[in-house]
């Protein structure tokens, strides 16, 4: 008796080649965008963090705590006047933001890696410099815009003058205001 061959034939792994293809290339732009979803997450959540941790040392140490986009300068960090841009990193300071540079309680280097070249990552207020005193109340409210080119909904942030941080989303085209940065439905 002979015994069957065993085996594959170039037919049937051309099958699983083509399957295997498929699948991937239906998988993969998915992929993409869970990738980018999760990386913005990540970012507003390190903004959202460094905020209450702002806010929360103000009140322990009754100064003011501020939290703005940085510059290094030696060994000390000072708030940058750029308008609203906050993608270029920042620090949390103690006291007075357009003072001499000052050692920084916290800092968060850029986000170099994760934002492509027409990402977003900025403020309606304009210098983009959150301040809290020693009751951990703002001087004025603002609302900060994370965008990517790929998705419709973009995360934001509005913190108001009572120093509560609030997360939402908004509309990837909508202007950056607290209007358009509603909670999620």
């Amino acid at each position: 008796m002979s015994s069957p061959e065993q085996g594959l034939t170039l037919i049937e792994l051309l099958v699983v080649i083509a399957l295997v293809a498929a699948i991937t290339a239906i998988g993969i732009p998915s992929y993409q965008s869970i990738l980018r979803d999760n990386r913005t997450a990540a970012e507003a959540n390190a903004l959202v963090g460094d905020l209450a941790f702002a806010r929360s040392e103000a009140i322990k140490r009754g100064v003011n705590v501020t939290l703005c986009p940085a510059q290094q300068q030696g060994t000390d960090y000072q708030c940058l006047n750029r308008g609203t841009d906050w993608q270029g990193g920042w620090a949390v300071l103690v006291g007075n933001p357009n003072a001499a540079a000052s050692a920084p309680l916290r800092i968060q280097n850029s986000f170099q890696s994760a934002f492509g070249s027409a990402d977003v990552f900025k403020s309606n207020i304009d210098p983009a410099v959150v301040t809290f005193d020693r009751y951990g109340i703002t001087t004025n409210s603002q609302t900060i815009a994370l965008r990517n080119t790929g998705g419709a909904q973009a995360p934001c942030l509005v913190i108001s003058q009572t120093g509560r941080v609030r997360s939402a989303t908004m509309a990837e085209s909508a202007a950056i205001n607290s209007d358009n940065c509603k909670p999620q439905s």
